[in-house]
């Protein structure tokens, strides 16, 4: 909107539109009351003049107040914007008040500004009036303006100023944790820090003191996270040389702080090694291997493993002059230390069992490697001599038959005996206990060493110890489980394993492999009973054992059993179920079984240790149980609801004969029933039928269970 402008010149004296051409007065014309009425018409008429001319003025100047108050508006708004808009001067920060883009000074610019949009709004006014105020007003809002931006120019400096302190103080902490291991490069930074924050404490009114001690404060978080930074990269050594180089430089919180830290380092790093020293130590005790099984049953055989009499410290002496827990001959020690690249010392091998064995384990290795790794002749070879051994060799060469038997009767005995111990698995040294494993590291590490480091070692050491057992545990479950799978394949024939398979079976597991293998070639495919109730009682530990686990079962089940529990396995691990005929309702049926065992006063759940028989006549009642309602399921063709199950339960129990006797008897259940409770012509045709098995001596609960499976038919 434009204010009216006023441009009329109005002058003293003057009424508009009036004319005085005449010199002449009203004397010339009035008497004398009519000149005094004329003269005070006059007066009035210039009063009026007077008046009007007063009127015009103001209103002329009110005209030019409003016309400047809205040219006054207008640069406000302008100045404001300019300072307070959303790219205002007043917003601008830090070095961005010094980088402006045409290279002038932020004030600059805006007082350029200023005088141009003051030029702009000027130009619109319209008489000098108007423009000397508008001037007087503009002039002074530029020279605040002015005064605020240099304010805030020295403000920003400063922010500026702090920040650049700052980013100084954090670069050069970060160049330390970065170049930890350059000294000299570590010092650059650290007097850069102390620099910046003199500066920054300089900036802020304080004393140089001040930003001496802020200074410190930062030179020793620097290096705190230098050490860390080291010892994050396994620099162990970097770490402590950025501690005894730069200790000046940290306070003594962060000192102790980086030495504790440095020195839980080390014992860390020393615990791992000392516990790595432990468990090589008594890893040969862990898992024998099968030299040291072999002499291991040589020194049993030679001194049965003693070095001294019992009793005494008289070494042990054969008659014919043998020393020691290798009865090594003192004329062979010579030869046998050689081997042992021990230096002969014939005090120590009387009295030293160690060096003693290391003797007879050279002399023994040497036998090995001279008969190509026969163990047999090998033995021979260290009990009648190498000399007597090839000769025994060469004569059954020419003469025909066994090697051995041509050598002394006591040699023929003593490989025997060796080689049947060792076929049997013997000769494992005793696994040392994970209490045998501290014991060794206490001893080890020295009664002078820290609780710190004490506690450290025998942390790892049981690490150590846990997961080597638990790599042997694994590695002889599937050795085991490996084996079991090949004599299933094989039709039970052990001898027919792989040499590499044999090697790897655990000792311990021997007998019972070859036992399972006999079974397997005689069709004798049986479960354990005692097994069974265990299984069923507790399916959810199925879910829990390792795939080799679980297959080591195998040889206490039967083909079906086994199979019935890998489903139940499955269906522990959560594995949908089928509905299927051949899907039996496991938890059902133990339910309800259970509950009916309980009726009859008996624990469903007896310990298969201390409770073995009964446990063995419960697992034949359930196995009997689920074949039953195996075969019932498939004959109705449909799985069998928990309904289903218990009218098939209440009819098993109370309306098929066979199980008259076998529910309940005068004794309150015949759970206590007994074999011999059977006539004995079913007796007796059982056992040969288990005969004809090859199994010559059935149990009870086999017997038992052999007779309910025969006398029991399916109803529907």
């Amino acid at each position: 909107m434009r204010v009216p402008e006023y441009n009329r010149q109005v002058g003293p004296g003057e009424l508009p539109g009036v004319r005085q051409n005449i010199q002449t007065d009203a004397s010339n014309f009035l008497g004398g009351t009519e000149q005094v009425f004329l003269k005070q018409s006059a007066a009035a008429v210039q009063d009026m003049g007077r008046a009007a001319m007063t009127l015009l003025l103001r209103e002329e100047q009110e005209a030019n107040r409003t016309r400047v108050q809205d040219a006054l508006n207008q640069f406000e708004t302008r100045r404001q914007d300019r300072l307070f808009g959303q790219n205002g001067a007043l917003n601008v920060r830090g070095a961005d008040v010094f980088t402006q883009q045409n290279s002038i000074p932020l004030t600059d610019n805006v007082v350029t500004d200023l005088d141009h949009a003051f030029g702009e709004i000027a130009d619109t006014l319209g008489n000098d009036e108007q423009k000397r105020l508008f001037a007087q007003h503009a002039q002074t809002a530029i020279a605040h303006t002015r005064g605020q931006l240099l304010q805030h120019e020295a403000e920003q400096y400063r922010v500026y100023q702090r920040g650049v302190g700052l980013a100084t103080i954090d670069t050069s902490q970060k160049t330390i944790g970065l170049n930890y291991n350059n000294p000299e490069l570590v010092r650059q930074s650290l007097d850069a820090i102390h620099t910046a924050s003199v500066d920054l404490g300089k900036l802020e009114g304080f004393g140089e003191e001040y930003g001496a001690s802020q200074a410190q404060k930062h030179k020793s978080d620097a290096l705190n996270g230098a050490i860390q930074s080291a010892l994050a990269q396994n620099d162990h050594a970097s770490a402590t040389k950025i501690l005894h180089d730069f200790a000046p430089d940290m306070d003594t919180n962060d000192m102790l702080k980086a030495y504790q830290t440095i020195t839980k380092e080390q014992d860390a790093r020393a615990s791992f090694g000392m516990a790595q020293n432990v468990m090589s130590a008594i890893y040969p005790r862990m898992q024998t291997s099968d030299g040291d099984r072999a002499l291991n049953i040589l020194f049993k055989a030679e001194s049965g493993g003693n070095h001294f009499v019992p009793g005494t410290q008289t070494p042990v002496t054969s008659p014919k002059g043998a020393v020691g827990i290798a009865q090594v001959m003192p004329a062979t020690g010579p030869e046998a230390a050689k081997l042992a690249g021990l230096a002969w010392d014939e005090n120590r091998f009387k009295i030293d069992p160690e060096y003693n064995k290391a003797l007879g384990a050279a002399y023994f290795n040497q036998q090995l490697k001279t008969f190509r790794g026969d163990l047999g002749m090998a033995y021979a070879a260290y009990n009648a001599g190498p000399g007597a051994t090839k000769e025994a060799i060469d004569q059954a060469s020419k003469e025909g038959g066994n090697w051995l038997s041509y050598l002394p009767k006591e040699t023929q005995a003593y490989v025997t005996n060796n080689m049947n111990a060792y076929a049997a698995g013997e000769g494992q040294y005793q696994r040392p206990t994970l209490a045998d494993a501290h014991a060794t590291a206490l001893e080890h590490i020295g009664p002078n060493a820290s609780p710190d480091l004490r506690k450290q070692v025998l942390a790892e050491v049981t690490n150590q110890y846990e997961e080597q057992t638990k790599a042997i545990k694994q590695r002889e479950e599937e050795s085991t489980a490996e084996a079991m799978r090949q004599l299933l394949q094989n039709g039970g024939k052990y001898s027919a394993l792989p040499v590499q398979v044999r090697a790897a079976i655990p000792p311990k597991e021997v007998d019972n492999l070859m036992n399972f293998g006999q079974k397997i070639a005689k069709g004798e495919d049986t479960s354990s009973l005692w097994l069974y109730n265990k299984l069923t009682n507790h399916p959810e530990e199925l879910s829990k054992l390792s795939d080799d686990e679980f297959y080591g079962l195998r040889a206490d089940l039967s083909e079906s059993d086994f199979k019935h529990f890998a489903n139940e396995r499955q269906k522990a691990k959560g594995n949908t179920a089928s509905n299927g005929p051949g899907e039996l309702n496991s938890t059902a049926i133990k339910t309800e079984l259970d509950n009916r065992l309980r009726m009859l006063g008996t624990d469903p759940s007896p310990s298969d240790t201390l409770q073995k028989d009964l446990a063995n006549r419960v697992g034949g009642i359930r196995q009997f149980v689920n074949n039953y309602f195996m075969a019932a399921q498939m004959e109705a063709g449909k799985k069998f609801t928990d309904t289903e199950v218990a009218q098939h339960l209440d009819a098993l129990f109370a309306k098929n004969y066979a199980f008259k006797g076998f529910w309940s008897n005068s004794s309150g259940t015949l759970l206590n029933m007994k074999a011999s409770d059977l006539p004995g012509e079913i007796q007796t045709g059982i056992k040969a039928a288990f005969k004809r098995q090859g199994i010559n001596d059935p149990t009870d609960a086999q017997i038992l269970n052999a007779y309910w499976s025969t006398q029991t038919t399916v109803k529907k």
